[in-house]
């Protein structure tokens, strides 16, 4: 080879060694394009194999939300931004659609079919579920749901339905048959029967379903009565004949001679009894001063007795409670205890006949009266045991609960150095200002002494008098006072008969 062809050959080496350095050199370019699947349009992104990229902004495709870009049509590899590929692509949208909860409130109804709570797709509709709401008739929705663009709570809409109640009273005072609202209460509807008390509406003539409220179908009701000796539940103290020697005051420095055999209520007086009671009088020629209340909260007067009635009557006087007493005896048969000095029984509470009923003689009739300062310490003290327990002590033939205890209390309710053991006897026996909550409490509901008889001391002061002078004599303590006030030997004299408040009751009793 000659020099000039060996010459040629290098040159043509040397381009071409050139050529291929310039074309390694050069970066290549790759285009992402993008599909929407019916979204907004998305430009492609170009861009040389292996540099950085960044997602394009989301599409926007109305009633959907945009949930990434793919690989493939069927949407199963999502593609990764970072990083741009070597090769050209199309990337496909995925799109998920809007949905909102549709929450249906049955408002007190029974969902019976259907779904109450149920995800919509935007611009579409729920299905309404059904439901059924007793004494009612389904009216509607309050909202409409057919064409959902936000998340809805839908309450049902209802006509209350009216049935008719029919009054079968008994022999009582009739009453007209009523149309009425489903649901509404019967308290305005209520018969009278001379010497009995009504106790309430009944499905059936045998008194086996007590009815309070207008039920969900047309119906005869029935009156349920009570004579009005059941609600009051009397029990001896002590043996007729006989007298017994008491511990009297607190700390049972005193005696007393009292009779026994006469009959005390193991209740203080309810406003339900009191209220029966003092209708009756009202309509048979007696007047009041006070027409009472129910407990210490309930309203004065009312027309007809609450939810509290079995609470004490309180807001009474000395005069109230006489007048009212001769009224329980007249009305049960019984010959009226409060005279005048003439024999003629005391009607009137009120203050112009004031004097007249100050100067009351308590005569031996068989009808109901209040008990003695001593007749009430006598029953609050007693045990039957004849032997000592619970600190008992022994005075004349028996033994007694001391006069620093609670009655019925296993325990002293005034120990001025011992605070929780004088509560823990206490508040088993008594209503006071520990366990009342500040107000009276429903008679008969905790423990009661060794005669059977509640709250003898708590809940409220019981009016007594004396047998010996002009007075009257508060016993027993109330809801609002502590302990020591609890206790059976406790007595607060009192001149003014005319008092009253919302911690003063009083308890029945009977000679025979």
């Amino acid at each position: 080879m000659n020099i000039r062809s060996r010459t040629i050959i290098s040159l043509t080496l040397i381009i071409t060694v050139l050529m291929l350095a310039a074309c390694n050199s050069a970066q290549v370019e790759f285009v992402i394009q993008f599909n929407s699947n019916g979204g907004s349009h998305v430009s492609s992104i170009v861009a040389e194999g292996g540099s950085s990229i960044s997602m394009p902004d989301d599409p926007f495709k109305e009633g959907f939300i945009f949930a990434g870009w793919y690989r493939d049509v069927d949407l199963e590899e999502e593609f990764d931004f970072d990083t741009m590929p070597n090769e050209n692509l199309v990337l496909y949208a995925k799109w998920e659609t809007i949905t909102f909860t549709v929450t249906f409130d049955g408002d007190g109804g029974i969902l019976v079919d259907g779904e109450d709570v149920q995800t919509v797709e935007k611009g579409q509709s729920a299905i309404a579920p059904t439901y059924e709401k007793t004494g009612h008739t389904f009216m509607g929705w309050d909202v409409s749901f057919d064409n959902v663009t936000a998340n809805l709570v839908v309450k049902a809409q209802y006509q209350i339905n009216q049935y008719t109640i029919t009054f079968e009273t008994l022999d009582g005072t009739s009453i007209d048959s009523v149309t009425i609202d489903y649901g509404r209460g019967l308290s305005l509807y209520v018969p009278e029967k001379e010497g009995y008390i009504f106790g309430g509406w009944y499905l059936e003539d045998t008194f086996d379903t007590p009815i309070t409220t207008v039920p969900a179908f047309n119906v005869t009701l029935y009156a349920k009565w009570n004579e009005i000796e059941d609600l009051i539940d009397l029990v001896q103290v002590g043996e007729r004949g006989t007298t017994y020697t008491i511990p009297t005051e607190m700390f049972d420095s005193g005696t007393a001679q009292v009779s026994g055999g006469y009959f005390m209520a193991t209740n203080q007086t309810t406003y339900e009894l009191w209220h029966v009671v003092r209708t009756w009088a009202e309509a048979n020629g007696y007047h009041f001063q006070n027409s009472g209340r129910e407990g210490s909260q309930g309203v004065i007067g009312l027309l007809q007795p609450t939810a509290r009635k079995h609470e004490p009557v309180t807001t009474v006087s000395w005069r109230d409670v006489v007048v009212w007493l001769n009224a329980l005896s007249e009305m049960t048969g019984l010959e009226p205890v409060y005279r005048t000095p003439d024999d003629a029984i005391i009607r009137d509470s009120r203050y112009a006949n004031g004097d007249v009923v100050d100067a009351a003689i308590q005569t031996s009739h068989d009808g109901y009266r209040l008990p003695t300062d001593m007749e009430w310490e006598m029953a609050a003290r007693w045990k039957n045991d004849t032997t000592s327990t619970h600190g008992s002590i022994l005075v004349g033939e028996r033994y007694w609960t001391p006069g620093r205890y609670a009655s019925g209390a296993t325990g002293p309710a005034w120990i001025l150095s011992d605070e929780e053991t004088a509560h823990a006897a206490t508040q088993e026996v008594a209503w006071y200002s520990a366990n009342s909550g500040g107000k009276t409490q429903p008679v008969g509901q905790l423990m009661p002494n060794h005669l059977g008889i509640f709250d003898m001391s708590g809940n409220v002061f019981e009016w007594t008098y004396t047998t010996s002078g002009f007075g009257m004599v508060l016993r027993g303590g109330c809801f609002g006072e502590n302990t020591p006030q609890m206790r059976v030997g406790g007595n607060w004299f009192f001149t003014n008969t005319s008092y009253t408040g919302n911690n003063l009751g009083f308890r029945i009793v009977r000679n025979s």
